[in-house]
């Protein structure tokens, strides 16, 4: 899955909730987006009006992701998304000044209902709670927002990522003070680095290590106690596992 692909959860989750009628005079918008835009300051988005109303905000956060089967190819990541209600209730709760007259715990319930089973075309569907996860609470109380009432509401989604074929590691032979590099990936490109043992382990084997080289042919090795790692790479396909040899 690419990463657009969970800054697209992001947005369809804030247009679903913007989409429904409870919400009409209820601000939501995305964490991401107000990063980005800063047109509404997230810590006060409940006295942002909307529909002529205000009192009380929504925030969809941005989801963190676990990878709990590192076994199954691709992998398979579980997304965990917390939408935040924040409430001020000293302004929601006058309705002659303007406020929604909904509480944080009602909104929170009803931001649940509404995505609870929402399931985003071509991407996932996602559910209330945690499943396993480090609480059985789908809406627990955010004591860190001072001044508010608010409420953090949890949701998961399971997302299976692409998988990318790897390239094979390299052979390597030595023979007559030369070290022959040989592809196992038709098409793919070994880089290496090389340094002394006593000198300590020699970098990472890729085109954007400076001290790495393109492989193009046997070389010579200028010594004994030489350490050589190497690794092939080839767009579309994972870079392979990195080996060594030593010169001894």
């Amino acid at each position: 899955m690419p990463e657009s692909d969970i800054e697209r959860l992001q947005t369809e989750i804030t247009a679903k909730l913007n989409s429904g009628e409870y919400f009409a005079d209820v601000t939501v918008v995305s964490l991401r987006k107000l990063v980005i835009d800063y047109d509404i300051e997230s810590a006060n988005v409940y006295l942002t009006a909307k529909g002529g109303k205000r009192g009380v905000g929504v925030i969809v956060g941005m989801p963190s992701v676990s990878v709990p089967s590192p076994n199954v190819p691709g992998p398979e990541i579980h997304l965990r998304i917390p939408v935040r209600v924040k409430e001020d209730p000293t302004t929601n709760q006058n309705l002659t000044s303007g406020g929604t007259g909904k509480t944080a715990e009602a909104v929170a319930l009803k931001v649940q209902a509404t995505l609870h089973r929402f399931q985003i075309n071509g991407l996932a569907a996602i559910y209330a709670g945690e499943r396993g996860a480090q609480s059985p609470f789908s809406i627990t109380p955010n004591t860190d927002e001072k001044g508010v009432l608010a409420y953090d509401v949890f949701f998961e989604a399971v997302i299976a990522m692409e998988q990318f074929e790897q390239c094979g590691v390299p052979t390597a032979s030595f023979d007559a003070g030369f070290l022959t590099l040989t592809n196992t990936t038709s098409g793919a490109t070994i880089y290496f680095t090389n340094g002394v043992a006593l000198d300590g382990t020699p970098g990472f084997p890729w085109i954007g290590n400076e001290s790495a080289f393109e492989y193009t042919g046997p070389f010579e090795v200028p010594g004994q106690n030489w350490i050589v790692r190497f690794a092939a790479y080839k767009t579309g396909m994972n870079g392979s596992d990195v080996d060594q040899i030593t010169i001894a």
